[in-house]
């Protein structure tokens, strides 16, 4: 019984501590955004951050695998004593996609990891053109959001 008290207590400090995390980087990268656009010269947009984080055990592995396939099906060599016609084109739709994702983490370390995988803006205008929004998006881009993480923003206008 007091194990596992104990063990409950340990959980809502890291807990806390996850949510801290979180809030920074919200504000952090909000902030940012903000400052771009008043220093651009833009005062009427609304900025919303969503991070995706994981808290976790320390990542000891981690794999990720996509593959993609189009293009024609062939009809495979048959077994001996089936008469099916060899390299005959099976049809012209053929797709394959596949998504992969392993992660091993290390049993009972007591360690704790906070990381970002990656970030969604959304930034909201009574009214932009697309012109603007392309110049913001290059910007916003190289400057805040690291691409190769996956982050993704969308600039929208409401008019």
């Amino acid at each position: 019984m007091v194990i596992s008290l104990f063990l409950l207590t340990g959980c809502g400090d890291n807990q806390k501590r996850f949510n801290e995390f979180q809030k920074s980087e919200v504000l952090r990268n909000e902030t940012n955004i903000r400052t771009i656009l008043n220093h651009l010269g833009y005062k009427d947009f609304k900025v919303i951050i969503i991070p995706h984080l994981t808290y976790s055990s320390l990542r000891k592995s981690s794999k990720n695998s996509i593959e993609d396939f189009k293009g024609d099906s062939w009809i495979p060599d048959s077994p001996p004593g089936l008469d099916v016609k060899k390299n005959e084109k099976l049809n012209d739709a053929t797709e394959y996609y596949k998504r992969e994702s392993e992660i091993n983490y290390a049993a009972g370390n007591g360690q704790y990891n906070y990381s970002l995988d990656y970030l969604s803006a959304l930034v909201l205008f009574e009214s932009i053109s697309e012109i603007e929004k392309n110049k913001i998006t290059k910007i916003i881009e190289k400057i805040i959001l690291n691409l190769d993480r996956g982050d993704t923003l969308e600039i929208v206008s409401l008019k």
